[in-house]
């Protein structure tokens, strides 16, 4: 089996994860879908660009060449 993760978009308060399972014989799909995951406190309640995590997660998908646009629109990350 052969799991492949991606980012598909990034908010000020959330990260959205897609997730693609092959087979590793013959790379027929064996499922997809997604997470979204919110950045939270120790208390849950919601913040905004954590960081040191927000910064360094925005710098590693500049440095993958992804196109980043401002933080207070949507990001989508999927490549088509």
């Amino acid at each position: 089996v052969c799991i492949k993760t991606s980012i598909r978009e990034v908010t000020p308060y959330t990260i959205t994860f897609t997730y693609k399972v092959t087979r590793e014989e013959d790379g027929r799909l064996a499922a997809e879908g997604s997470t979204k995951h919110a950045f939270c406190d120790r208390s849950g309640k919601l913040v905004r660009e954590p960081e040191p995590f927000y910064r360094w997660l925005l710098e590693q998908l500049e440095q993958r060449k992804e196109e980043v646009v401002p933080r207070e629109r949507k990001t989508d990350f999927a490549r088509k």
